[in-house]
């Protein structure tokens, strides 16, 4: 058993101590790019949403306003809305 041991590479703690320390703060960079990349699509997505939306109120008032019209004017309606 002492073989095994006697021709081990010899591990260099402070160079492992110092890759773990530059993992963990590459690490700790991703995280952040992520999470202000995941804040600005979720904005982005949030603006977009309220655009459609208002597009559609717009779209519906002047549906219901065809439709006023044609009832006012005497047209029969295929479908209610």
């Amino acid at each position: 058993m002492g073989y095994l041991w006697a021709n081990m590479e010899k591990m260099d703690i402070q160079a492992e101590r110092e890759n773990t320390r530059k993992a963990r703060e590459e690490l700790r960079l991703a995280k952040e790019e992520f999470a202000q990349i995941l804040a600005e699509n979720e904005a982005r997505m949030q603006v977009e949403l309220q655009e459609k939306e208002a597009k559609l109120q717009a779209q519906q008032a002047e549906l219901m306003q065809l439709r006023d019209w044609a009832r006012k004017n005497g047209m029969p309606l295929k479908t209610q809305l």
